[in-house]
């Protein structure tokens, strides 16, 4: 179910997700915890957040909300499989009606922007059409069960490449745009919505 949303004054939005929906991202997340751990694959090692949740868990957990989130925005469902290989550099959404790509990215820290980053410094990594960032709204408590999500903006391929960067994260050089280069996610909604009136 579609939880509650509302703009931001930066022109982002924020997505408070339904009781049910956060309830089985959780599920999902700790299903693939289960999974890597059953392999031998050691915990994501950082610094706990304040709802305890063990690194590797949370580390699914934040994308899985961020992607839960632009599902539920776009009218789509949301993934729900607990697997190991997780999207293998796959794009994380597939639109059904226009087969547009989108590839979901979430900034943790706390800060007011957001950059979407990719996962090394080349341009091969952006395997979608569009690229979305989601963060964890300022000031907000530092935790992965929030029912509050921040979704940013979105970004093109072209457009990414066009501004980006290279930056150090302290865990490796990465490829990234700051936010001012993204566009208001309601801008791809309402493109999107017109490709599903053209169809009906």
């Amino acid at each position: 179910m579609i939880g509650q949303w509302t703009h931001t004054s930066r022109g982002s939005i924020l997505y408070e997700f339904d009781p049910d929906d956060l309830n089985h991202c959780i599920a999902v997340a700790r299903a693939r915890g289960e999974i890597k751990a059953a392999a031998g694959i050691p915990d994501s090692s950082y610094i706990q957040d304040q709802d305890g949740l063990p690194g590797g868990v949370a580390t699914h957990l934040r994308g899985l909300r961020a992607e839960w989130a632009i599902c539920r925005m776009l009218g789509i469902n949301p993934p729900t499989d607990a697997t190991l290989e997780g999207d293998k550099h796959q794009p994380d959404i597939v639109l059904p009606i226009a087969g547009f790509t989108l590839e979901v990215k979430y900034n943790h820290y706390d800060r007011p922007d957001g950059k979407f980053i990719l996962n090394g410094t080349s341009m091969d990594l952006f395997q979608a059409d569009i690229g979305v960032l989601c963060k964890r709204p300022q000031g907000r408590p530092k935790v992965d069960a929030d029912n509050l999500i921040e979704i940013v903006g979105y970004v093109s391929r072209a457009t990414f490449k066009k501004y980006a960067e290279i930056d150090n994260f302290k865990y490796g050089d990465r490829l990234c745009v700051a936010a001012e280069f993204l566009s208001p996610f309601t801008m791809f909604m309402d493109w999107y919505q017109a490709r599903i009136d053209r169809q009906i």
